[in-house]
Formats: structure tokens, C-alpha cells, sequence
């Protein structure tokens, strides 16, 4: 579980770096332009502050629904973690397909989704542009539906295939419903 949390952290915080340098950098020249240098490590660390505090949130939210779980599914979770597994990349994260689980980096969220917990999967489309998007509806047995979005930078056709025929053998066809969102 720690490694988990860990690459959670380190690649929202890199996918937020850049973001930062350049609001130091648009700030510091604004404030050294005034003339009033010493604001900036005021200013800086507040717009900082609230991502290391959505991260850490994400984090224990995290620890909290992984420890609900049987000690014996955390150890395999884990062990299936740092094995060579399928991952593709969603919208503004990634998605780790485990034998137990799905663990999803998506849109600032770490998602823990349990198979056993799946009541369904819909696959849907969405529209960008003139690009047809599909998108994962999860239909969870505590009433949650979670959204997963593909990026549509990579290959997303292929990737959703892909992830729809593991998510037929791993939950069943029964369980999956293809529409036009």
C-alpha cells in the first residue's frame, strides 16, 4: 500500500511542477517589477499549499477504503501491485488493471475499486471535437459510480479494447453494457 501511495504522490506532484514553476515565475516577475520581492515567498507557498493538501487527502481517503479490506486481499493487492501488470493511460492519470482490483489515477483521485465490488461496467462514448471518446461508467454495490475517461492524446481505441476484454474475462459479460453517452 505504501508504494501505491507513494507513486500516487510523486506523479501528481510532477504532473503539478511545472504549473508551479510557472506561477512562481509569472509572480516573482510581477512582484519584482513592484518592487516588493520578499512577497513571493508568501504568495507562493499559498497556492502550493492547497495541491500538497489535496494529494495528502487523496492519500488517506485511500488508506481509509484499502484498510476496510481483509488483510489478506492488502497483502495480495500489494504483491500484484509491484508485479508486472497492464496500465494505460486515462484522462489526467493512469489505470492499473490487478487481478483483484482496479487502482485508478484519475483527475487528482486515487481509486481503489475492488472486482467483488463491481456490480456493472457501462462503456460509453463522448464526444471531442470530432474525436469519439470512450468513457467508464463503474456501478459500485454501495450505490457509487465512478467516471473514467480515456486521454485521448495516446491510443485510446486500442487501450479501450483492450481494458474491455479484460473487464469481460475478470468480471464477466453480464456485468458490462456498451452505450452511446
Amino acid at each position: 500500500m505504501d508504494q501505491i501511495k507513494k507513486d500516487f504522490a510523486v506523479k501528481e506532484l510532477r504532473m503539478q511542477a511545472l504549473n508551479f514553476v510557472l506561477l512562481t515565475a509569472s509572480l516573482g516577475l510581477g512582484v519584482w517589477y513592484i518592487g516588493c520581492l520578499y512577497m513571493v515567498f508568501i504568495i507562493v507557498p499559498l497556492f502550493f499549499l492547497p495541491i500538497l493538501l489535496q494529494v495528502f487527502s487523496q492519500m488517506h481517503r485511500f488508506s481509509e477504503e484499502f484498510q476496510c479490506c481483509s488483510e489478506r486481499m492488502q497483502e495480495q493487492v500489494s504483491a500484484q501491485y509491484r508485479e508486472k501488470h497492464p496500465i494505460y493511460r486515462v484522462a489526467y492519470g493512469e489505470l492499473h488493471l490487478l487481478e483483484s482490483c482496479i487502482l485508478s489515477r484519475n483527475k487528482r483521485r486515487l481509486l481503489f475499486l475492488p472486482l467483488q465490488d463491481i456490480r456493472g461496467v457501462r462503456i460509453g462514448i463522448r464526444l471531442l471535437g470530432t474525436k469519439r471518446i470512450p468513457v467508464l461508467h463503474f456501478f459500485m454495490k454501495d450505490g457509487k459510480k465512478i467516471k473514467l475517461d480515456f486521454d485521448c492524446t495516446n491510443n485510446y481505441e486500442e487501450d479501450s479494447q483492450r481494458i474491455r476484454c479484460w473487464l469481460e474475462d475478470h468480471l464477466g459479460a453480464e456485468k458490462l453494457e456498451r452505450t452511446m453517452s
